[in-house]
């Protein structure tokens, strides 16, 4: 009888589970110009960082949704500094803010395949990422496998280093 009413139990917390749940591993889809990798797993809307392959023999981009601002930077934010502080170790960058509708400006920088901040984000543990007063915590599961992927489809070439 006991037993029944365990099964019982877990088959109603399964049941109310939602269909998808964001899970913390980073994964990479698409091809080519189309690449992402993502710091989550079935995310839907709920992605902490994501980079985005762009045109051939341009850096990717990388941009930080839940570091989105509700309200368009002034002019004079242009020396507003992000930090990327993967196991200790800081990454600071100028970002430029993209609109997202609803989500908000997005900060996002360009991501050289040389970049020191690839190989911190592919070997570390967990990033903390600091734009103004604001800060978020990502876990780096998986994100060596997802980048490596990555760098093999995104065709960024030389292009993707000249500045």
């Amino acid at each position: 009888m006991f037993v029944r009413q365990i099964l019982a139990i877990v088959a109603v917390a399964v049941m109310t589970l939602p269909a998808s749940a964001r899970t913390e591993r980073w994964s990479v889809t698409g091809t080519g110009t189309e690449a992402t990798v993502t710091d989550c797993t079935d995310c839907e809307e709920d992605i902490g960082l994501l980079v985005r392959c762009g045109t051939t023999g341009m850096p990717a981009t990388l941009s930080v949704p839940f570091q989105a601002l509700d309200e368009e930077p002034a002019e004079d934010a242009a020396s507003q500094k992000i930090v990327f502080t993967v196991d200790g170790e800081a990454f600071s960058y100028v970002p430029q803010f993209e609109f997202w509708g609803m989500i908000g400006y997005l900060p996002k920088i360009e991501l050289k395949p040389s970049d020191p901040l690839v190989e911190a984000l592919k070997r570390g543990q967990v990033v903390d990422i600091a734009l103004g007063e604001s800060r978020v915590r990502i876990p780096l599961n998986g994100s060596w496998s997802a980048l490596s992927a990555f760098e093999r489809t995104c065709p960024r070439g030389v292009g993707g280093e000249s500045e």
